[in-house]
């Protein structure tokens, strides 16, 4: 979730696992937010299907993960122990924010974002920072999304191997870019809003689509067989 390096004197204090309750796992309903405030809690008025978590919006992360300096990027989520493939790894929690609030945040704010729909975030409150927002984008992760804010593992881990995930199959943002330096042979260099809709990607990743950005692509291939 962490779009740019954390700094050492910030982030010293979270080099153990994340403090917060295990959330319960089931997926709620999606149901309208009309009326409703544009910041709201988790269990509040969701826009889309997003995993259960306490009403604190805290995170989850799964045992045997620990955060610690990355070799990559600054900081970074690793195993403690082996990890089976399809594992739960992490679910997010926070508060759901619009495109225009996000945009009135100031940017250590906005690191700790994940976009979840096409207006909606989901944003850590600086009181609620965990071991589980400092897991990086690569080109090649070893961590894939089932849903808007939960990671499984893509393969079996070993000890001490980095969760990632790659940030084209969770956001759609205009102005997210920054330079990658994950090192994988397949590295794209810099990440964008619009990776997503690279048809490679689309192939690599199947489903592992936040729910609002497989609508977009089934869409647009539909749209495309309508034309043929």
């Amino acid at each position: 979730m962490t779009r740019r390096t954390p700094s050492a004197d910030r982030f010293g204090g979270l080099l153990r696992s994340c403090r917060a309750t295990a959330p319960s796992v089931e997926f709620r309903r999606p149901v309208t937010a009309a009326g409703r405030s544009m910041e709201t809690p988790v269990l509040g008025s969701l826009a889309v299907i997003v995993r259960g978590v306490d009403r604190r919006g805290a995170h989850h992360l799964a045992d045997g993960l620990v955060a610690r300096r990355s070799p990559s990027e600054g900081y970074g989520v690793f195993t403690t122990r082996p990890v089976s493939r399809g594992s739960l790894l992490c679910v997010w929690g926070g508060r759901i924010i619009d495109t225009a609030r996000m945009l009135t945040l100031p940017e250590d704010r906005r690191r700790y974002a994940v976009q979840i729909d096409d207006d909606r975030y989901l944003v850590t409150p600086i009181s609620g920072l965990g071991a589980a927002d400092l897991v990086n984008h690569a080109c090649d992760p070893t961590a894939l999304l089932a849903g808007a804010n939960t990671l499984v593992a893509r393969r079996d881990l070993a000890e001490g191997d980095e969760v990632t995930y790659d940030y084209a199959t969770s956001d759609a943002n205009p102005y997210l870019g920054f330079a990658c330096r994950c090192g994988a042979a397949t590295c794209r260099g810099r990440v964008t809003g619009e990776d997503w809709c690279d048809p490679r990607l689309q192939t690599v990743y199947g489903d592992a689509f936040s729910p609002y950005l497989l609508a977009r692509i089934r869409a647009s291939r539909e749209a495309i067989t309508g034309l043929g």
